[in-house]
């Protein structure tokens, strides 16, 4: 399925929980909007173990970017602030070549993984690790019924 579809599924899913919930998990207007755009991004996530996938080029670009000023921060300052982020990304970069599309990360405990820093953000309100819960179920299930 393309990226489109998931978004768009992500979104009625979103949507769905809004309207049943309610004020209970999203606090406030601005809270319901990040979380929605979170829930977009990770109903896309799943597929960075698909080498041709748009969220997978972005995430190349994202890992040279951050290599790049990271470089520059080092040069000037000499401290090395975004080293240890850049190591986890190359570390996540090369685990993604080595996985099989629809493996790990189609599944609901990577989801669950993936969605639970989110919960760091904004403690104690929970809208945005919903928010990142629903777009990646929200992906793991569609691509189950598309079977």
């Amino acid at each position: 399925m393309n990226k489109f579809y998931h978004i768009l599924w992500a979104v009625v899913a979103f949507f769905i929980v809004l309207f049943i919930s309610g004020e209970f998990i999203f606090a406030d207007g601005p809270v319901v909007l990040m979380s929605l755009l979170i829930c977009m991004v990770y109903s896309l996530i799943p597929d960075l173990d698909l080498k041709n996938s748009w969220i997978k080029q972005q995430f190349n670009r994202i890992v040279l970017y951050l290599l790049i000023m990271s470089a520059i921060i080092y040069l000037f300052t000499g401290t090395g602030t975004l080293l240890f982020l850049i190591g986890i990304l190359i570390f996540i970069e090369i685990i993604l070549q080595i996985l099989k599309h629809r493996t790990i990360t189609h599944s609901p405990i990577f989801g669950i993984i993936l969605s639970l820093p989110l919960l760091l953000i904004d403690y104690p309100n929970i809208g945005y690790f919903i928010g990142g819960l629903i777009g990646i179920l929200s992906h793991w299930v569609v691509d189950h019924i598309k079977k």
